[in-house]
């Protein structure tokens, strides 16, 4: 691609949606590529979910230059889903490939492409993603989730638990410095936004993007995203399934 490209591979629950939301799709110099994917969401869910004696290699590189390439029209092109290196956090989910298998096909697809990670200190991370978990299972799949403590005790026995499979970020980090290359990377704390402000964390992603900042960009950003639920919207989560209490907020309506 002639293009520049960016793809924002993760990790979930730091800070992504609000990027995602007031940064690069709100930025008219960004062909945005991320949730809702509307017609290329073929393209990034056969990477994420198709196994290779299924994958069409072929009709996803002209998928890539038609739906994406052609249509960004010179602007610099940032692909961003935190599901390319973590899986959704829902109970009842599509299968994933594992995370080498889709950074070598981002490669094969986009070769020329820095790549971006947003990250946060673990047990914020952790925490932020039970929560998550416990509100889209509550309001999707109707699955209840064990109380913070033993859902993290049961899956911290296991050597790679499936929703903690990032807790050390650097593994993930590490494949694609070795794919991308050490220079293609950036990192970006999740601190950095909370301790210095907008402008600092913005100046950091613009100065790797070789963009602009301006103003409206910043005050773009103001409006938080995805915030952790607060306990009583998980106190809701918990009750919501219960027939009983969907019957008691009927009669008192």
């Amino acid at each position: 691609m002639q293009q520049p490209v960016y793809i924002h591979v993760g990790f979930c629950n730091t800070g992504t949606t609000s990027l995602q939301r007031n940064f690069f799709a709100a930025r008219g110099d960004i062909f945005f590529v991320g949730e809702p994917y509307e017609e290329r969401g073929g393209i990034f869910t056969a990477i994420k979910s198709v196994e290779d004696f299924n994958f069409d290699v072929r009709r996803h590189t002209r998928l890539c230059k038609e739906l994406i390439e052609d249509k960004a029209h010179g602007r610099t092109i940032v692909i961003s889903d935190e599901n390319l290196c973590e899986p959704p956090q829902l109970y009842i989910s599509r299968y994933v490939m594992p995370r080498d298998i889709i950074a070598l096909r981002l490669r094969e697809f986009f070769p020329t492409a820095k790549v971006i990670f947003t990250i946060r200190e673990q047990g914020n991370y952790v925490r932020s993603m039970y929560f998550n978990l416990k509100r889209n299972s509550a309001i999707f799949d109707g699955v209840p989730v064990p109380p913070f403590s033993h859902w993290l005790a049961e899956h911290l026995v296991h050597e790679r638990s499936y929703f903690l499979q990032n807790l050390n970020f650097w593994e993930a980090i590490r494949l694609y410095e070795d794919i991308f290359g050490h220079e293609n990377i950036l990192i970006l704390p999740l601190e950095l936004l909370i301790e210095e402000g907008v402008e600092r964390y913005l100046q950091t992603l613009c100065d790797f993007m070789g963009l602009s900042l301006d103003s409206e960009s910043v005050r773009n950003y103001a409006h938080i995203h995805n915030r952790r639920m607060s306990a009583r919207q998980e106190m809701a989560a918990e009750l919501g399934r219960d027939a009983r209490f969907a019957r008691l907020v009927s009669e008192l309506r």
